[in-house]
């Protein structure tokens, strides 16, 4: 049996690469045809253009998912079936990125993979992260070149994308006639049908064939469907995360929840701030909205709710879409105090999206001139949602790694004639229709657990003022843009200016929507090139130097968050409107006012960003790191020394420290 090829793909001119590149994008848009009844080369020479899953396979090539099986000519064997140390390669570049190469290792795990076995990193990590316990365990063996099974695979699949303690819901009258209900994989292979990554392998009676090798090819489809590879955007490691902070038996804390943010800023478009945060007995999900114009239906019908300022919430709680009941569709209407009239639910079904009656609370807020009156401007709107855990037909509070999707989606209309404006939403692209696009919410925050003794240190910092390294910027309400009045200024600069020059930064946020002139985010990106190749990240810590805060010394503490940014900016350029969106939130620390400043170069603060430099360094991209808060209380400024702080302040400017440990 041939090996998925452990390399990178063999070089090819720029010349072909690029028709490839053309072609492949072609095939994924359904543009790409011929002469009726031909089939020509594609990217692999086993893969002609008719083949049914070559939009699939290719996309594996071009996302550097694989290799191939042979390079001369390139070829991937689509009708080969998957081995389990080629499968452990395909799950982890799908779901972790294209980049992702695992931590080095010891290849002590599993007897029958040694260290020089060309997947050992991937094999061992599917086992570090709980997706397989092996073959056997005594002694413990991987299997490495066994076939995988369709039923196994389906397993795989679902651990992979969803986290080690993933379970299915229960089946009462299994799809396929080949899977009993006592069948140890059935809910995995029901759930595979439900989210239409499978339809099976006979149509007419309807049968999976669990025992059956799965082919390279069908693997193709199989992580093209769970991942959504084909899509352009919204690839499953693309999608947003939020780690949903868990409360236990006490109410949330505001302050404490998760942040995020999506929109655009000016006179006719919103953006909105998210709060997320989680008890034993409800989800609490918060947007606050800044919006020049506020207006509501005073005879709205579930129908209209979206027509005018509003706000919808999507959750799955099983990942399956609209098409499933696990799956609710919130929407609030903007009003002057909670009103029944003004919200409505729907659950999913297959029949679509349909009306529902579960009890949930939805509460509005509004600062500005007046509701429904644009004789002056406003400063925007929020809505709290409470959804009782029972209402989702749920026993109690998910467990602890528990991933669902969620997606919310802001409705905008600034006069009483409209039309409304377009929607924004978050993620970019999300919609009611259909989950591809839906972020992920996953219960509890994350932790990088590293018990191997530290065998070097790199301290990571700009050295002088005039070097690039370590670019960072606030954006926003900076230190040189905080909390301005002018109306014009707000609604038309504010959001578009850059600071990244400046030597000192404010991190600030609040509960009072109409303050949002002072809201602040700080960007920092850390080179990781000083790390060496081939170690495990031990822990990192970042610390800022504060040196002030607004409110002086009696201001209220500040839980400022640690999020990862989802793409690269540019310190010269980067504004509150072109910043780069959050990809997960990592970690939170208190920071307290300062009573005496104790002088330069200010007060250390620090935060564990172990987890964020260990994903940004096995991925092999820098570490990009957004700090923001979920303040409540007005005064909650932090203000703190930047990269671009003078040379006789270098001890004072963003510092990260990074510990590491040989295989």
């Amino acid at each position: 049996m041939r090996a998925e090829a452990a390399s990178a793909p063999p070089r090819v001119s720029t010349t072909a690469a690029a028709r490839r590149r053309i072609r492949l994008a072609l095939l994924l848009t359904g543009l790409a045809c011929g002469p009726a009844g031909t089939a020509t080369a594609g990217v692999f020479a086993d893969v002609p253009d008719d083949h049914p899953f070559r939009p699939f396979i290719e996309r594996l090539y071009e996302l550097n998912i694989t290799s191939g099986c042979a390079t001369d000519p390139l070829r991937f064997c689509p009708d080969e079936p998957v081995t389990r140390a080629q499968m452990a390669k395909f799950l982890l570049r799908a779901a972790w990125g294209s980049t992702y190469a695992p931590p080095a290792t010891a290849g002590t795990r599993f007897l029958d993979v040694p260290l020089t076995h060309p997947f050992v990193r991937f094999i061992e990590q599917l086992a570090a992260e709980n997706i397989t316990s092996g073959c056997a365990t005594d002694p413990p063996r991987f299997c490495p070149d066994d076939a995988v099974t369709r039923a196994q695979m389906a397993k795989f699949v679902l651990r992979a994308k969803y986290g080690p303690t993933y379970a299915p819901p229960g089946v009462a009258n299994p799809s396929f006639a080949d899977v009993l209900p006592s069948h140890p994989f059935v809910r995995f292979i029901e759930q595979l049908a439900r989210e239409r990554i499978t339809t099976g392998c006979n149509a007419n009676p309807p049968l999976f064939c669990p025992d059956a090798p799965v082919t390279r090819g069908q693997m193709a489809v199989f992580l093209g469907r769970a991942f959504s590879l084909l899509s352009g955007t919204c690839r499953w490691p693309q999608l947003p995360r939020i780690y949903v902070p868990t409360f236990g038996a006490s109410a949330i804390p505001f302050n404490q929840t998760a942040v995020a943010w999506f929109g655009h800023l000016d006179e006719d478009s919103n953006w909105a701030d998210v709060r997320v945060g989680a008890n034993d007995q409800e989800l609490y999900v918060y947007a606050a909205v800044f919006d020049r114009h506020l207006w509501y239906d005073p005879y709205p019908t579930p129908a209209t709710l979206t027509q005018w300022d509003a706000v919808t919430l999507l959750l799955d709680t099983n990942g399956a879409g609209p098409a499933h009941p696990t799956a609710w569709r919130f929407v609030a209407q903007l009003y002057g105090e909670p009103s029944p009239q003004h919200r409505s639910v729907w659950q999913g079904s297959p029949q679509g999206w349909q009306p529902s009656n579960v009890p949930f609370a939805a509460v509005p807020g509004w600062r500005g001139n007046a509701l429904n009156d644009n004789s002056d401007s406003d400063r925007g709107w929020a809505m709290g949602f409470t959804i009782p855990f029972a209402s989702l037909g749920l026993s109690g509070p998910p467990a602890a790694g528990s991933s669902w999707r969620m997606a919310l989606i802001v409705h905008d209309r600034d006069t009483q004639a409209g039309p409304p404006f377009p929607d924004q939403a978050w993620p970019p692209g999300a919609r009611a229709a259909s989950p591809t696009c839906w972020g992920r919410l996953h219960f509890g925050l994350p932790g990088w657990p590293e018990p191997r003794p530290v065998a070097g240190t790199v301290t990571i910092r700009r050295p002088t003022q005039s070097s690039s390294l370590v670019p960072d910027a606030d954006v926003g309400g900076s230190t040189g843009n905080q909390c301005p009045g002018d109306e014009f200024h707000i609604w038309n600069e504010w959001a578009n200016l850059n600071w990244g020059f400046r030597g000192d930064f404010n991190i600030q946020n609040q509960s009072d929507v109409a303050d949002w002139p002072c809201f602040a985010r700080y960007y920092v990106t850390f080179p990781l090139t000083a790390v060496p190749a081939n170690k495990r990240i031990v822990s990192a810590t970042l610390t800022l130097h504060q040196f002030g805060n607004s409110g002086g010394p009696t201001a209220p503490a500040s839980w400022i968050q640690v999020l990862t940014a989802a793409t690269d900016w540019s310190e010269t350029t980067v504004t509150w409107n072109n910043a780069p969106l959050a990809h997960e939130n990592v970690a939170g620390a208190w920071v307290d006012p300062i009573v005496v400043f104790p002088g330069w170069p200010g007060v250390p603060r620090s935060w564990d960003v172990s987890y964020a430099v260990a994903r940004a360094y096995h991925l092999g991209q820098p570490l990009r790191l957004v700090l923001y808060s979920a303040d409540s209380d007005y005064h909650t400024g932090k203000y703190f020394v930047s990269s671009d702080t003078g040379d006789w302040n270098e001890e004072g400017r963003p510092t990260l420290v990074v510990r590491w440990a040989d295989p």
